[in-house]
């Protein structure tokens, strides 16, 4: 933040210029002012929000995944290890 206000501040005189070549001056030092403050307040207003918002759907994706596992433990220890389907005793032999 104090990077971007000392180069915003530093092209002031270039938005202030007068004589010759004013207007070149003034050209660039608008676009420079302008580009850097736009730059700035939407730094410091969308990065904290984006990584809010990721940091939500991570967490979001993580207690969906611990539930899901949570779930194929409970049938595994209902139903046992196994494979389920057609041929699934195939080669089984009991004595």
């Amino acid at each position: 933040l104090m990077t971007s206000l000392a180069f915003i501040l530093g092209a002031v005189p270039l938005v202030l210029a007068t004589g010759a070549g004013a207007n070149s001056r003034h050209s660039i030092g608008t676009g420079i002012v302008g580009g850097m403050t736009a730059a700035t307040v939407l730094a410091i207003f969308f990065v904290p929000l984006f990584f809010r918002l990721f940091e939500m759907r991570q967490e979001k994706s993580k207690k969906s995944l611990s539930t899901e596992n949570a779930h194929d433990v409970e049938k595994l220890a209902v139903e046992g290890p196994g494979v389920e389907g057609e041929g699934a005793t195939e080669g089984r032999h009991h004595a």
